[in-house]
């Protein structure tokens, strides 16, 4: 999103994840069959303005925060709940 808040579909930033709590990064990606970036690292450029993030929640119940992160965006969190 731009500072308007409208959807930017053609966005291509570079995006870092942190994992803490109850869970931990498993995987991204963008959807970009040229793409040559692995999976398994917490980071990934977007593209077509999107990405999906793999978290894999541990054996204990408790809260997972996600955090995004990129230069010169502004930093998204979010928080959810592990269950048994």
């Amino acid at each position: 999103m731009d500072k308007n808040g409208d959807p930017c579909p053609t966005a291509g930033n570079r995006l870092n994840f942190k994992v803490k709590g109850a869970g931990s990064f498993r995987a991204a990606c963008n959807g970009d069959a040229t793409s040559l970036e692995v999976f398994h690292q917490p980071t990934m450029q977007a593209f077509s303005g999107s990405l999906v993030v793999l978290v894999q929640s541990t054996t204990q119940k408790g809260n997972i925060e996600l955090t995004v992160s990129g230069d010169g965006l502004k930093t998204g969190k979010i928080t959810f709940d592990s269950a048994d």
